[in-house]
C-alpha cells in the first residue's frame, strides 16, 4: 500500500466520525472511535500489535447545556489517551505459506482497544469528567466456510443532552453479542446471523443532579446479513435487524425513588434493507436499497388505566454515490431514510442527506467535510399519566451538522489537527409541565444552536 493510499485510508477514518451524528455528543476525540485512524505502525510483540497515543487538545465550545437562549459557553481542554493490541495485520505470514503461493489465513484474529477522553471546562457550571470507550473482538475461522465473531463495544459519554445545568449526564451503554458467518468457495456469497445484548444505563441519583434512571433499558437484537457478489465489482446485498427493548424503572409517577419523567413503553422494532452496492465506473460507485420498519408497542398500565402508544410502520431507503477523481480525493452524496429507537416517544424516522469531501494534499496533509440535513420525527410525547408533555402531539424537527477536519502529520505518528463543527436543532415543539425531575425539560431541549473548535496534537504509535 502506498503511503498516500495509507494515509488516506487513516484520516478518513477519523473525518467519518468528527462530524457529529446528533444531539447525544460521544464525548471522545474523533479519532478514539475508528480504530484505524488512531494507529500509527505500531510496536510488534510476538505475534502481536501494540499501539498506545495520546491527544492533547485545546477549544471552545458556545453551547455546553445545548440552550435556547443565553447559552453557556466554555472554553476547554481535552486529553485523549488510549492503547490497542491485536493479532498482526496487512501481511502475508498471518497464515501458512503452501508451495503454490496460496495462503490459509489464521485460525484465530483478535483486536482489543482501551481509550477515553478527560474534559476539563474553565466555566465553572460545567462538570469536568471522562468519557471511556472499550471495545474487543474475536474472530474464529475468518475467511473459512463457517466461523464465528464475538465481541464487545463499551462507552460511558458524558456530553450534555439537555438544558438543565449542573446535571450528571454520565451513562453506560455496552454492545456485547456473537455472530455466525457463513461464506461460499470463493466468496461470492456471504451472510451472517447473531444475536446482541445492550444495556443503556445513566448515572444520576437525584433529582438535583438530572436523574435520567427512569431511561434505563436493556435491548435484545436478533440480526442476519446476506452479500450475494453477482457481478466483479456488484453485489446484492440484504440486512434484517429485530430489537425488543425494556425499560427497568417503569414505575414513575413520581411517588417511587425516580422522579417523574417521560412515558417510555417496552417495544419491538424491525428494520429490513435490500439493495445493490457496486461500481459503475474504476471511478464511481453507488449504493441503493429499500426496506421496510415497524415499532410495536406493549400495552402499559398506570393507575388501572391502559396506555397504548401510538405503534408505526413506514418505508426505508438508502442512496449513496460515490466518486473517486483521484487516488486521494474521495466524494459522496447521499440519502437516507432510517428507522431508529429513541429515548422521546419510543421510535423516530431520520430522513437525512449529506455531503462527505476529503482531500490529501501533499502526501501530509488531510482536509474533509461532511455536511448533513435532516428531518426527524418522534412518537408522542407522554407523561407516565398519559398525558401529553408538549404543545403538539408530534414532535418533528430539522437538524443541521456540519463539520471541518483538518490535519498535518510532521511523520507516520505525529499529528497537528483542527476541528470546527457545529449543530442546530429547529423545531416548534416546546416542552410543558414537569417531566423530569421537577423542572420544565425532557431528555433534550426543543431548539439550540452549537459550535464547537478545537486544536491539538496527537502522538499515536
Amino acid at each position: 500500500m502506498s503511503r498516500n493510499t495509507r494515509v488516506l485510508a487513516l484520516l478518513l477514518g477519523a473525518l467519518a466520525i468528527a462530524a457529529p451524528a446528533s444531539a447525544q455528543w460521544t464525548g471522545t476525540s474523533a479519532w478514539l472511535e475508528d480504530r484505524q485512524a488512531r494507529q500509527g505502525p505500531g510496536f510488534r510483540i510476538g505475534n502481536l500489535e501494540l499501539h498506545p497515543g495520546v491527544g492533547v487538545e485545546v477549544g471552545y465550545d458556545t453551547n455546553v447545556f445545548l440552550e435556547e437562549t443565553d447559552p453557556l459557553g466554555s472554553v476547554l481542554f481535552r486529553i485523549s489517551p488510549h492503547i490497542d493490541i491485536s493479532t498482526l495485520t496487512s501481511r502475508a505470514t498471518d497464515g501458512d505459506s503452501h508451495d503454490d503461493g496460496e495462503v490459509t489465513p489464521p485460525t484465530v484474529t483478535f483486536n482489543a482497544g482501551l481509550g477515553g477522553s478527560l474534559y476539563i471546562f474553565l466555566a465553572d457550571e460545567a462538570r469536568n469528567d471522562v468519557a471511556i470507550n472499550a471495545n474487543f473482538e474475536l474472530n474464529v475461522l475468518p475467511q473459512r466456510p463457517f466461523g464465528f465473531t464475538i465481541y464487545s463495544q463499551y462507552n460511558r459519554r458524558i456530553r450534555a443532552f439537555s438544558d438543565q445545568r449542573g446535571a450528571n449526564y454520565a451513562n453506560n451503554t455496552n454492545d456485547a453479542g456473537l455472530r455466525l458467518n457463513f461464506a461460499s468457495r470463493g466468496g461470492i456469497v456471504t451472510g451472517s446471523v447473531g444475536y446482541s445484548f445492550r444495556f443503556n444505563l445513566f448515572e444520576g441519583t437525584s433529582a438535583e443532579e438530572g436523574d435520567f434512571r427512569f431511561a434505563n433499558n436493556f435491548t435484545h437484537r436478533g440480526s442476519a446479513t446476506f452479500n450475494w457478489q453477482f457481478l466483479p465489482s456488484t453485489a446484492l446485498v440484504y440486512e434484517l435487524t429485530v430489537d425488543h427493548t425494556t425499560y427497568q424503572n417503569e414505575a414513575t409517577t413520581g411517588t417511587s425513588d425516580v422522579p417523574l419523567a417521560l412515558l417510555t413503553n417496552n417495544n419491538t422494532r424491525l428494520r429490513s434493507l435490500v439493495g445493490v452496492n457496486g461500481a459503475l465506473t474504476p471511478k464511481i460507485s453507488f449504493l441503493a436499497a429499500l426496506g421496510y420498519g415497524a415499532a410495536f408497542m406493549t400495552d402499559d398500565v398506570r393507575d388501572g388505566e391502559e396506555l397504548r402508544l401510538r405503534e408505526f410502520d413506514t418505508l426505508l431507503a438508502r442512496a449513496e454515490l460515490r466518486f473517486r477523481p483521484t487516488v486521494t480525493t474521495n466524494i459522496a452524496v447521499g440519502y437516507e431514510r432510517d428507522f431508529l429507537g429513541s429515548l422521546l416517544g419510543n421510535w423516530r424516522v431520520r430522513d437525512r442527506g449529506y455531503l462527505r469531501f476529503n482531500w490529501l494534499i501533499g502526501r501530509s496533509f488531510m482536509l474533509g467535510t461532511h455536511l448533513w440535513l435532516a428531518h426527524l420525527k418522534f412518537g408522542t410525547l407522554l407523561a407516565p399519566d398519559g398525558s401529553v408533555l408538549g404543545t403538539e402531539e408530534d414532535r418533528t424537527d430539522i437538524v443541521a451538522a456540519a463539520n471541518i477536519f483538518a490535519e498535518y502529520r510532521f511523520t507516520d505518528y505525529l499529528g497537528l489537527n483542527a476541528t470546527v463543527s457545529y449543530t442546530g436543532n429547529f423545531t416548534d415543539f416546546q416542552y410543558i409541565g414537569s417531566p423530569v425531575g421537577g423542572g420544565a425539560m425532557g431528555l433534550d431541549p426543543a431548539n439550540f444552536n452549537k459550535f464547537e473548535a478545537f486544536l491539538g496534537v496527537r502522538l499515536f504509535y
